[in-house]
């Protein structure tokens, strides 16, 4: 019989796209990680309380500017916590304004819409591993 780990790494993916939860489901899930979701800023911050993730995937187009806040008031939550937990915004039009702004809101990495799977997959084990 195979014991299961003590702890479980989880993300959280926020998107109302079917299509993007879908593929960031797949390939996060692919990663090792559980995976909870959450379609708009109320949810993701109830989600994020409750299953702590190390690893959170937002999805700004569906967000909007709430998307901003939900980084601030997630890092202010990790760090609350001294815990980690890695933001990451996705976008399709990404600019080096609103990159600055996600930055400074929190999040790690901004990252453009549409993106590899591949690709996506390395860029997140490296921001998890911190390399």
């Amino acid at each position: 019989m195979n014991a299961a780990p003590l702890t479980t790494r989880s993300a959280l993916i926020v998107t109302s796209e079917p299509a993007l939860l879908y593929c960031l489901r797949f390939i996060v899930h692919g990663m090792g990680l559980s995976v909870a979701t959450a379609d708009d800023v109320i949810s993701a911050q109830a989600q994020a309380a409750a299953i702590h993730p190390a690893l959170v995937l937002i999805d700004l187009d569906a967000l909007g500017s709430r998307g901003f806040a939900l980084c601030r008031n997630l890092s202010g939550m990790a760090a609350a916590r001294k815990k980690s937990m890695h933001l990451v915004v996705l976008s399709l039009r990404s600019t080096a304004a609103s990159e600055a702004k996600a930055r400074a809101m929190g999040a790690e990495a901004v990252l453009q819409k549409p993106f590899d799977p591949t690709a996506l997959r390395q860029q997140l084990n490296q921001i998890l591993l911190g390399t």
